[in-house]
C-alpha cells in the first residue's frame, strides 16, 4: 500500500514537471512576458524550470530510490503551502481555479498518507 502511494506521489510530481514544461504555450508567455521589463522576462521562465528540474527530481528519486519520510512530509507541505497560496493569488471563481487548487488538496494529501506510512 505505502509502495503504491510513493509511486502515486512520484507520478503526481513528474506530472506536475511536464505540466510546468507546457507553461510557455498554455500561457502564451512568448507575447505575455515581452510586456515585461527584461529581469522579469528572465525571473518567470528561470522560476518555472527551476520548480520543473525540482519537480522531476523529486518525482525521480522516489521512484528510483525508497524516499526518506522527510522527504514526502516536505512535499506534503509544499502542496499544502502550494493549496493556500492558490486562493490568494489566483481565486477561486474561476473552475480550472478550483479544479487546480483541488490537485493541490490531492497532492498535500498523497505526500502526507505516505510519509504517515513511514512514519
Amino acid at each position: 500500500m505505502i509502495d503504491t502511494l510513493i509511486f502515486t506521489a512520484a507520478v503526481f510530481n513528474i506530472a506536475f514537471g511536464v505540466f510546468h514544461l507546457l507553461f510557455w504555450r498554455l500561457f502564451d508567455w512568448k507575447t505575455d512576458l515581452s510586456r515585461l521589463r527584461p529581469v522579469n522576462q528572465a525571473i518567470v521562465p528561470v522560476l518555472n524550470l527551476a520548480l520543473t528540474f525540482l519537480f522531476l527530481l523529486v518525482g525521480t528519486i522516489m521512484i528510483i530510490e525508497p524516499p526518506i519520510p522527510t522527504l514526502l512530509a516536505g512535499m506534503a507541505v509544499f502542496w499544502l503551502f502550494r493549496t493556500v497560496l492558490q486562493p490568494v493569488y489566483f481565486g477561486l471563481r474561476h473552475p480550472a481555479s478550483i479544479l487546480i487548487t483541488l490537485v493541490f488538496v490531492l497532492g498535500a494529501i498523497v505526500h502526507g498518507i505516505a510519509w504517515f506510512g513511514q512514519s
